[in-house]
């Protein structure tokens, strides 16, 4: 009985999946592939996922976790590395062209969070390390976890093409 409930279910969402509309499975499968591929080369693991994709594939917004301590610097790399990869797949996909909203996509098509995590005690990072990094609207949030004031503060932004400049002089 437990396996056809399974099966039963299984079923549904894979019809549902089925009728969406084109865009969205394209935006799925970019999202999909993408997500494996980060997983491998830096252990990041996804816990958000979703854009503006109303009639169209207007925007990606992707938020990953990962249980390292880093630096402003560390964190940018990750970050910046992640976007250009992400945007490659994105731009080089014939099949998603067709239902981008803007061609070729670019950073500002894009929202991408990095969360830094305790693995002992699953809550944020503490300073000095970096507990989260953001990528909103074109510029980069790097914020630390205050435990007094039990929130997060940014400590450093800078915009992303900035970012970009720094590592590709660096030689990243």
């Amino acid at each position: 009985m437990k396996k056809i409930k399974i099966g039963i279910f299984s079923l549904v969402l894979l019809s549902a999946c089925a009728n969406s509309p084109m865009h969205i499975q394209q935006a799925n499968k970019i999202i999909d592939s993408f997500t494996k591929e980060i997983k491998v080369r830096s252990n990041l693991l996804l816990f958000g996922r979703g854009g503006a994709f109303m009639n169209d594939i207007q925007e990606f917004d992707l938020d990953y976790f990962s249980y390292r301590n880093v630096s402003v610097e560390e964190s940018r790399v990750e970050l910046v590395t992640n976007v250009e990869i992400l945007l490659s797949n994105i731009n080089r996909d014939y099949e998603v062209r067709p239902y981008l909203h803007d061609y070729p996509f670019t950073f500002s098509n894009i929202h991408f969070g990095l969360v830094y995590t305790d693995k002992c005690t699953n809550s944020w990072t503490k300073a000095p390390y970096i507990a989260s990094t953001t990528l909103i609207e074109g510029n980069i949030y790097y914020d630390i976890y205050n435990i007094q004031k039990k929130k997060l503060e940014t400590v450093y932004q800078e915009p992303y093409a900035e970012a970009l400049r720094i590592m590709q002089q660096s030689g990243l």
